[in-house]
């Protein structure tokens, strides 16, 4: 089977250079080195499944979880459905079975359809396929955008697709949601027409609940010609399957000359939701913001009630750890390429909100700082803090195109000064930046990889920049309840001959599961987290 080619603690505490969280991890041997692994699937009792690729063809693999030796290697060949022929667009572990997605082109349709079909413990295809997605297009090469997103307990997916019809000036917003087989339980959405005069909508972020409600973020923008100015607005739209999946519309509103930038979604065991995010400030009659000038928060309860939405500036002596001070005191904001990517909530409903400088330009992929706040649930900044890396590297060659293809395989989602830009890249070199992160006893770890000129350093040391991701080492951050934060070099996961991939790492039963490679050589990897 053929695949697609195209493929923040202000302040001055901080503890000594120890960490209070170690990671005993276990690799296994040498794979195949023309074999290459395209993202860890997760584990299933005794064993962990890992989708790879050989040449051109695609594999499923399973592994001991113990040994790490690979059981099964398995090639998959998606059949075609009704004439059409598939190739892969995404691919998950759920309670105990794979569903892989492919997607296809239909001329007699005129559109993109998506099946899901099963594959098995044995690694092999184990169904004939459930079509789940039906995108009517103008035009083949108009495919629309389509992103998944699996549920905490591992036994939902929750497919968006947004379609344009440019004969129509017509936006089309759709949710379907998926049980472990493939099989739709809810498809929900709505149309968004564009023109003279009418309101820009934009869904700025989306999440799946326990409960098997849906809720997303909207954003909704109007230029007033007359006064040159740019009124913006958002509201919660929740499909709730206690209200028979009826949607329920909370409109938010942040202070006067202020939008949001991104914002994340983090649903509770109350069957409430939290929001939060970065916020930019418009300028006058200047339609565009010009940069992150805080983060906001509020919160929906199960009936559709909200709290205020509460806005909070980031302070100058802040801002300083990022931009010059000439620049701060000039007024400048921090730059618009930050968006939220990560949120932790406890039962105080105070909520952390992780942001990371992030962009993609003429194929220069760089992850700067990641940004840490803690709030309360009034809106009182309890902390800022940051974990400081300067990760990059320069792709040779990269096609950027502003929507996005049906293949996976080399497809990365990233706003671009607000625009969701998609990009096509030509390795996989992109997963060995970024960072994992996840909850400890003593706070947050962070792991990424970093430059070893940074070894030893403390924070206001560090200066080394990571540019060349094959000789980069493993690091962690500890930042603790209180905001304090550390830094070690993680020896246990590897030394100079090993190198982690971060955005490939999955968190499953208090094990990170990962990609460790240096040069042509890949080694699957696990380590026990200590809480």
């Amino acid at each position: 089977m053929k695949l697609l080619k195209s493929i923040l603690l202000t302040g001055v505490l901080y503890l000594p250079l120890y960490s209070q969280v170690t990671f005993p991890a276990r690799l296994g041997p040498d794979n195949d080195q023309h074999t290459k692994i395209l993202k860890v699937l997760g584990k299933s009792g005794p064993s962990i499944f890992y989708m790879a690729a050989k040449n051109e063809d695609l594999y499923v693999q399973r592994y001991d979880q113990e040994s790490l030796f690979m059981q099964i290697n398995n090639e998959i060949e998606i059949p075609k459905k009704d004439g059409v022929k598939l190739e892969l667009e995404e691919m998950f572990l759920l309670n105990n079975q794979i569903l892989l997605f492919a997607t296809g082109y239909s001329a007699e349709k005129i559109a993109y359809v998506t099946y899901s079909f099963i594959i098995d413990n044995e690694c092999k295809l184990a169904s004939d396929g459930n079509l789940v997605l039906t995108m009517p297009v103008e035009k083949k090469i108009r495919s629309g955008q389509v992103t998944y997103q699996q549920s905490s307990d591992r036994s939902r997916i929750l497919i968006f697709n947004k379609t344009y019809f440019a004969k129509e000036e017509l936006h089309r917003y759709a949710f379907i949601l998926l049980n472990e087989q493939g099989e739709k339980i809810t498809e929900q959405g709505f149309d968004v027409e564009e023109g003279e005069g009418r309101e820009i909508v934009s869904v700025k972020s989306f999440a799946l609940d326990q409960k098997n409600n849906i809720h997303c973020v909207i954003s909704r923008s109007l230029y007033d010609r007359s006064t040159k100015e740019k009124n913006e607005r958002f509201e919660v739209v929740s499909y709730r399957e206690s209200n028979n999946y009826k949607s329920l519309s909370t409109e938010l509103k942040l202070e006067a000359n202020k939008a949001i930038s991104s914002v994340i979604i983090a649903a509770r065991n109350d069957g409430g939701i939290s929001i939060g995010g970065l916020y930019i400030s418009l300028n006058g009659k200047r339609a565009m913001g010009i940069g992150i000038e805080g983060c906001f928060y509020t919160a929906i309860d199960s009936s559709g009630s909200a709290s205020n939405v509460y806005t909070v500036p980031f302070t100058d002596e802040f801002k300083r750890n990022f931009i010059s001070g000439t620049e701060v005191d000039k007024g400048t904001d921090l730059p618009m390429t930050y968006s939220v990517k990560d949120v932790f909530i406890n039962e105080q409903n105070e909520i952390i909100l992780i942001a990371e400088n992030h962009y993609v330009y003429q194929g220069i992929y760089f992850y700067g700082p990641v940004i840490i706040i803690k709030m309360t649930a009034r809106g009182t900044v309890l902390w800022e803090q940051y974990v400081d890396k300067q990760q990059f590297f320069q792709e040779r060659k990269v096609g950027v195109s502003t929507s996005s293809g049906p293949n996976f395989l080399y497809k990365n989602g990233a706003p671009i000064f607000g625009i969701d830009m998609w990009i096509i890249v030509t390795s996989n070199k992109e997963t060995y930046l970024s960072y994992k992160v996840w909850e400890t006893n003593h706070g947050l770890v962070f792991l990424f990889n970093d430059s070893k000129d940074n070894i030893e350093k403390v924070p206001e040391e560090r200066r080394g920049y990571m540019n060349m991701p094959l000789k980069s080492i493993p690091f962690s951050a500890t930042v603790t309840h209180d905001g304090a934060i550390t830094y070690r070099y993680e020896e246990q996961l590897g030394d100079e001959e090993t190198v982690m991939r971060p955005r490939m790492a999955v968190i499953q039963d208090n094990i990170l599961l990962f990609v460790s490679s240096k040069r042509v050589i890949e080694k699957v990897g696990a380590a026990q987290l200590i809480r």
